[in-house]
């Protein structure tokens, strides 16, 4: 029960991702209620919703997690709706690999743009008769770039 254990204030970086040997598209979510640290994937978490009060640390760790993602050697590609001007992903604004979009007009040509990705790996995978991108590869030894959208 979490409404009776004080969460960390801080939680370093360095310290969270020391030892760290990541599985393919891995990242850091946070410290369990034992001080356990808690990774996943996108692999296995394709959705995540990440909210909080202001000033409650969502922009940090949005920011932890894109790093982590962006340091390992698998292809990623990127976008990051940032309508606060691009303030919040300033950092990444020279990787060739994130888009940054801060106006809201783009944003329904870039969903339209990711569903048809989608429907053509869909169509990929049902010929090779496999479930997912991860079996994909396998499959076919060919790595595919995943698709992020924040």
């Amino acid at each position: 029960d979490y409404r009776k254990t004080l969460f960390p204030l801080l939680i370093p970086f360095k310290d969270f991702y020391e030892d760290f040997n990541p599985r393919p598209y891995e990242f850091g979510i946070g410290l369990g209620k034992s001080g356990r640290k808690i990774y996943s994937t996108l692999h296995e978490m394709v959705h995540l919703l990440v909210a909080g009060e202001t000033s409650g640390g969502k922009s940090t760790f949005v920011r932890q997690m894109l790093i982590q993602l962006l340091s390992q050697d698998h292809p990623l590609l990127v976008y990051f709706i940032d309508l606060k001007k691009g303030v919040e992903g300033n950092l990444f604004k020279n990787d060739a690999r994130v888009k940054i979009i801060t106006d809201v007009n783009p944003i329904v040509g870039l969903l339209e743009d990711l569903k048809k990705e989608m429907d053509k790996r869909l169509i990929m995978l049902q010929e090779k008769g496999v479930g997912d991108v991860n079996e994909y590869e396998e499959a076919t030894n060919k790595k595919i770039p995943r698709h992020l959208l924040i």
